[in-house]
């Protein structure tokens, strides 16, 4: 479950372009922005300094696009199956024994799987505490994950039936300097019994032909046109431009990215998403289905590159196809859930793909 959340958040890295829209749900404290969701029933609040995550539909924020350095806030309802798994390990009846519980099975794995052998420490067992006035434990473990020590800090709410889940994970070296904003987002941290709502969601229009049996997905804010079969429900919350199948969520997405160094090649773009990934879901975790090869994309030269990802003893499909354009750097991916899924919305992706055009 979290390593999933995690490579969400990762595969939004490779965004870099953020904004900050003005909050009608409350009053952000200073020098802060809210990095929540749409639909979120809490304002997770980081520093202007971070840069927003939320493209997936996982609350959270990140300090430097190259390093290690993330925050998250998901919910976990507590379904019938953590219901009757919570009711097996007969827990006695308290806050603490069920989000303790919920940390050890759903949480703490994750980073044991990925942490080289012998290198995990626990500096925090589950000491208690609040989270926006919610009782609350904290969790702290340091391992070195690909070679990197990195420290790993949870604040595992409980609330409403659910477990609310803060997450974050960064680089040794950069957590002394960053534990501050940290302490400073969970601090401002807030509840609320209104789903949150951003003051605009975007707005799909513009002056162009559409393609037979599609629709315009994207606006005259960006570079290109973006255009998914009619069928398809495009998602107007989230500010990277995305689409997807009602019916099973696979969807495709467009992702801007500017290199810090005007150099940067579409290959060596390629090659630290797959790092990235690595890092997340370990070198057993990522499986190259068809090697990268050329196509085009919009008229211009592009790499395309179709993996598969296991998370949580499921398999993900992707098809990552990429090409840079003036001084950005574009990744068009095709996500499904499964080998079947994938298969059958292929054809359309390649008519996503075919329409797809830069202006």
């Amino acid at each position: 479950m979290k390593k999933l959340a995690a490579l969400l958040l990762c595969l939004c890295m490779m965004a870099g372009l953020v904004s900050c829209a003005a909050d009608q749900n409350g009053d952000v404290p200073n020098g802060m922005q809210i990095a929540s969701v749409a639909g979120a029933d809490y304002f997770l609040y980081v520093p202007t300094t971070w840069n927003l995550n939320t493209y997936y539909g996982v609350s959270g924020a990140y300090f430097n696009l190259e390093n290690l350095s993330n925050v998250s806030m998901e919910k976990y309802e507590m379904t019938d199956a953590i219901k009757g798994e919570m009711t097996a390990a007969a827990l006695e009846d308290s806050a603490s024994a069920r989000i303790a519980w919920y940390y050890q099975a759903h949480c703490k794995n994750t980073v044991e799987q990925l942490a080289l052998t012998g290198s995990l420490t626990v500096e925090d067992a589950g000491s208690v505490t609040t989270l926006g006035g919610a009782n609350a434990m904290q969790f702290r473990t340091k391992a070195t994950v690909n070679g990197v020590p990195s420290h790993f800090h949870w604040v595992i709410a409980e609330r409403n039936q659910a477990f609310y889940v803060f997450t974050f994970s960064v680089r040794q070296d950069l957590y002394e300097m960053l534990w501050p904003d940290v302490q400073s987002m969970l601090s401002v941290f807030a509840f609320s019994d209104t789903p949150y709502q951003p003051e605009a969601g975007k707005v799909i229009e513009g002056d162009v032909e559409i393609p037979a049996g599609m629709k315009l997905a994207s606006n005259d804010e960006v570079a290109y046109r973006f255009f998914v079969p009619a069928s398809w429900v495009i998602n107007q919350n989230e500010r990277v431009f995305s689409a997807y199948v009602e019916s099973d969520r696979s969807s495709v997405s467009v992702v801007p990215y500017m290199p810090d160094a005007e150099s940067m090649s579409v290959a060596e773009y390629s090659k630290m998403t797959k790092d990235k990934l690595i890092e997340i879901v370990g070198e057993e975790g990522y499986e190259v289905v068809e090697p990268e090869a050329e196509r085009t994309l919009g008229g211009r030269v592009a790499i395309a590159h179709h993996y598969r990802l296991t998370i949580e003893g499921r398999t993900y499909e992707y098809l990552q196809v990429i090409a840079a354009y003036k001084s950005m750097i574009y990744s068009v991916t095709y996500t499904a859930p499964s080998a079947d899924a994938y298969q059958n919305h292929i054809a359309e992706v390649e008519q996503i793909l075919g329409a797809f055009a830069f202006r």
